[in-house]
């Protein structure tokens, strides 16, 4: 009977271990299922993700190289010298928005920089600007011009001179408190620094001097018209701020054909497109007003003052792309916009009755007359031609009147018109306009932003986020000789001739990524990582089928 209930119990206890292993064999089973099931998505999401942050840095990669043969007219396979060119470039748009043209980029240089540190105990003197006897639009000027002439030389930190802020600049007070503190100073040498680190210090807020010396390259650019935007674009994420700003609204009317007036409106910090900048101050009245909402005011006896002013419309073409981008301009700021030498050249054309404001001068040209309505006009008068036209002479004839009307608008737009090369013309009309009205408004506005998320173009730009190796840039010449090519001239001609040897520059480029289909790592033991080959960039062209739209030099 004891055996009998031994081998019971035996048997139970065997039951349960098989039981207890029968369970915990399924419990596995289903976590491997889960695992087999929910891995392979995980794995397959690292691979679209690094196969696009490839690409992503691939086209990067590609917009620099086509930026630096944008400044540089060169291409390179030198991704680091790539870089720091257009930072430097960049960093100096930042310092100067409207910097083109050529210019010498300093590679490899010792740097100077001068930091401001505690102020020196004592030093610290509390004066005031007697402004009483100052016209109230010239006070700002004498401020500056004042603090300026209190500058010393003899100190060998740095002096800084505050004025509390003025919240009204066209109100400024008879009496305006100044504050003279010496400062002691820190200057740090640094050789060869980074981009990172140069970038670093810019944005420190005690930075008072930075200079450079001792370079060991230079590069030479030629940035075009507008090309911070341009990088911008092609590298930063742009962002919406808001922003509350106030604006005036003038009412601008503008004379045209059959004595009618045209009606526009324009905002204040577009106003000097339309008007001289002399013309505009006239507007303002800087007496104190009566009224606390309105400090400053509008000179209400200056509205309905005729405006005379020349208007330019300046076309700029692409030398490559033949593209056409068109500006307007005033008088006032087309020395600005151009080069000076131009501008002497547009002024020698402008010699036009319309041009004349006083009938003394008008007089003194034997082409024009002084009209009492009308001014100084064209003194063109047409003969007519007494002698009839012979009917029975061939249809096809044309008069020299005919001719004369055939091309008469043609004429009278090519007399305002001025070409200066293959890349950009000037025209310019004589207008007359006046302003009727205007409206200050208080409004909220949207801006796209690109400076907040700013780009740094570094070195991983230039690795595979996948296995961490560079991208090459292979380049290649296009097997013809092409102008400004080095060549040896046999025949002593000073041309180049078919069969002379030449050094082919490169012409064409191609991005190629370290990884191929065949690449692989091992993903917990019983899967593999293949993201496959992200492709390649060859002469603007994606070699794979999801492509975004290629349109250097914004994409």
């Amino acid at each position: 009977m004891e055996n009998s209930n031994k081998s019971n119990s035996l048997d139970k206890n065997k039951i349960e271990i098989k039981s207890f292993m029968y369970d915990w064999g399924l419990i596995f089973l289903i976590m491997l299922l889960i695992f087999i099931i929910t891995i392979p998505p995980v794995i397959w999401n690292e691979e679209n993700s690094k196969i696009t942050n490839s690409r992503s840095r691939m086209l990067d990669l590609a917009y620099a190289l086509k930026s630096y043969n944008k400044l540089t007219g060169k291409l390179t396979d030198d991704k680091d010298l790539i870089f720091e060119t257009i930072m430097h470039v960049r960093d100096s748009l930042i310092a100067n928005e409207s910097l083109n043209g050529n210019k010498n980029i300093f590679l490899s240089c010792e740097y100077e920089a001068t930091f401001l540190m505690n102020p020196i105990e004592g030093s610290r003197i509390d004066s005031k600007i007697d402004l009483s006897v100052i016209d109230r639009k010239d006070r700002l000027n004498h401020i500056d011009k004042t603090i300026y002439d209190m500058k010393s030389n003899e100190f060998d930190g740095t002096r800084i001179y505050e004025i509390p802020e003025i919240e009204d600049v066209k109100n400024i007070p008879d009496i305006v408190p100044l504050i003279q503190i010496d400062y002691e100073t820190q200057t740090l040498y640094f050789s060869d620094p980074s981009l990172q680190t140069i970038d670093s210090l810019y944005s420190l807020e005690n930075l008072i001097r930075f200079g450079r010396k001792d370079c060991a390259d230079t590069v030479k650019v030629d940035i075009p018209r507008n090309f911070g935007f341009m990088l911008d674009t092609l590298f930063s994420n742009s962002s919406i701020i808001t922003e509350n700003v106030t604006d005036t609204i003038y009412t601008l009317k503008e004379p045209v054909e059959n004595d009618d007036v045209q009606t526009s409106y324009v905002k204040n910090e577009y106003l000097f497109k339309y008007i001289p900048k002399s013309e505009y101050d006239s507007l303002w009245s800087f007496g104190i007003s009566k009224y606390e909402s309105q400090p400053t005011s509008i000179d209400s006896s200056y509205l309905n003052k005729l405006i005379s002013d020349t208007t330019y419309t300046i076309t700029y073409i692409d030398d490559e792309e033949f593209d056409e981008t068109e500006e307007e301009a005033s008088n006032q700021i087309i020395r600005k916009v151009l080069d000076m030498d131009i501008w002497y050249l547009i002024e020698e054309s402008m010699q036009d009755c319309s041009d004349y404001r006083k009938e003394s001068s008008c007089l003194v040209d034997a082409d024009c007359i002084w009209d009492l309505e009308k001014g100084c006009i064209d003194n063109n008068v047409e003969e007519s031609n007494d002698n009839e036209i012979d009917t029975n002479e061939d249809e096809d004839f044309i008069s020299d009147d005919e001719w004369d009307d055939l091309f008469a608008d043609f004429e009278d737009e090519l007399k305002n018109e001025i070409e200066f090369g293959d890349t950009l013309k000037v025209k310019y009309e004589f207008k007359s306009r006046f302003i009727s009205g205007f409206e200050i408004i208080n409004r909220t506005i949207n801006i796209e932003d690109y400076d907040r998320k700013r780009y740094d173009l570094t070195t991983e730009l230039s690795k595979s986020p996948i296995t961490g190796q560079d991208y090459q840039i292979i380049l290649s010449g296009n097997n013809e000789y092409d102008t400004g090519e080095d060549y040896i001239d046999s025949n002593n001609n000073g041309i180049w001739d078919i069969g002379e040897y030449f050094t082919d520059m490169p012409a064409n480029y191609k991005i190629v990524s370290p990884v191929d289909d065949t690449y692989k790592e091992n993903r917990f033991l019983i899967f593999n990582f293949r993201p496959g080959s992200p492709g390649f960039i060859e002469n603007d062209e994606i070699s794979w089928d999801a492509k975004p739209k290629w349109n250097y030099p914004l994409k």
